[in-house]
């Protein structure tokens, strides 16, 4: 049961240290000070959407991970191809063994291994330096908490010297479309135990300071 406040709910501990436990990069600022960030207050609801929060921080650190490991392999390319061009071929051959040397069979045969190995030797001299090359830092999280009845996520972002967040647009946008989903998502999830809400059971609770919370009727 997560614990009520003047200002609404807090999720219990058990819960809390789960999600610093399992997404440390995401809440790293949990118990900075209040100077800092609004974490040290926090998960700013009820058990209820534990699920989804936890969720939500599963597809943010795919996404991450995912970029990351894309942006490992455009500089490993940009790497083999750099040496190419300088007259080192070591590094392709070592690249094509791994990918495409295994035992030949009736439709992997010598003649079509040396035909690839060609053609990709005269490609990656005609290739363009692969883009994307930079690792994408986690968001961090800087707030959880309810709203007017829906769950509000908010991030703080690394700046570079210009101040432009260092995560790409594209994948930016990627990572806000995520957050406006699981917070649209929370307004027919119970906040208390994390039930589906629908018009038979819906119930809007008003606690002290008149904070509103979506919960069912069981736990109203």
């Amino acid at each position: 049961m997560s614990l009520t406040f003047p200002n609404g709910e807090i999720m219990r501990d058990e819960l809390d240290n789960q999600l610093c436990e399992k997404y440390p990069k995401i809440f790293r600022d949990r118990h900075a000070p209040m100077t800092e960030t609004c974490m040290c207050w926090g998960f700013e609801c009820g058990d209820g959407w534990y699920n989804i929060i936890d969720a939500l921080c599963s597809q943010i650190c795919n996404h991450v991970e995912n970029h990351n490991r894309n942006a490992k392999w455009n500089r490993e390319q940009n790497a083999i191809r750099e040496a190419a061009l300088a007259g080192n071929w070591q590094p392709f051959d070592d690249e094509f063994k791994r990918l495409y040397d295994r035992e030949y069979n009736d439709y992997w045969t010598e003649e079509k291994r040396n035909k690839l190995y060609e053609r990709n030797k005269q490609s990656i001299l005609k290739s363009e330096p692969r883009e994307n090359t930079e690792d994408m830092p986690y968001p961090v999280v800087t707030q959880v908490k309810e709203k007017f009845g829906r769950l509000r996520i908010y991030l703080s972002l690394q700046l570079d010297q210009q101040g432009v967040p260092t995560i790409p647009e594209e994948d930016l946008s990627g990572i806000y479309k995520f957050i406006y989903s699981i917070e649209e998502a929370s307004a027919n999830i119970c906040e208390e135990c994390g039930a589906s809400l629908n018009a038979g059971n819906r119930q809007s609770q008003k606690t002290m300071g008149y904070w509103m919370r979506n919960i069912c009727s069981p736990c109203y």
